[in-house]
């Protein structure tokens, strides 16, 4: 026993726990603790989409699986502050750096599809910028942001997406994006277990 009274055997299973769970990495150099994979926040991608045009990071990867115009929610109907009868377009993507997901993004847009057709594309040249393509089609420069954030269990859809056992913990969060006139975009996202989405903010003097 160490003389903080746990004994060895003890502390080596709850260090071998750790370990599975991705929190420390051993070798045989000493016991570390892991480095946390980033994930993005929205205002991450908006500040990238403004600055580069893409809303990605270096060594970033995005894959959009379903672009199409349809029958909005009722939220999101609201949130976009739509009349009856109006389409959005949603959009379904995943980012990623190698092999890690790093992040779940279902974008909901007004039906900007007139000025800014690649909306309804899911080509992966066109991907990363399209963000940046609305608001130049549009004229729209953001004016505010808001993310609101929770945590969760991930259901089979986001799962299978992420690579995790449906139920895992997931962080769930919403981003939109306004101007003057209204809503711009609005954005779902979820991070798989022990990602880190960190915020910068600048404090007024």
């Amino acid at each position: 026993m160490d003389t903080d009274g746990v004994a060895r055997a003890t502390m080596q299973k709850a260090l071998g726990q750790l370990a599975v769970e991705g929190l420390l990495s051993m070798t045989p150099r000493g016991t570390f603790v892991s480095s946390a994979q980033m994930a993005p926040s929205g205002y991450d991608s908006l500040l990238r989409a403004l600055r580069s045009g893409s809303v990605l990071a270096d060594g970033e990867t995005c894959t959009v699986t379903d672009a199409a115009l349809v029958k909005p929610p009722v939220y999101v109907a609201d949130i976009l502050d739509l009349r009856d009868g109006e389409r959005v377009v949603r959009r379904q993507w995943h980012t990623g750096r190698g092999q890690h997901r790093l992040a779940l993004i279902v974008s909901w847009y007004p039906d900007f599809t007139g000025v800014a057709p690649d909306l309804l594309s899911t080509g992966a040249s066109t991907a990363p910028r399209i963000l940046r393509t609305v608001i130049d089609a549009t004229g729209r420069r953001p004016t505010g942001s808001r993310d609101d954030i929770h945590g969760r269990e991930c259901d089979a859809r986001e799962a299978s997406y992420l690579g995790l056992r449906v139920g895992a913990p997931i962080t769930a969060t919403a981003h939109r994006l306004w101007d003057e006139t209204g809503v711009i975009a609005y954005e779902e996202r979820c991070l798989p277990t022990r990602h880190t989405m960190s915020f910068e903010y600048e404090i007024p003097a």
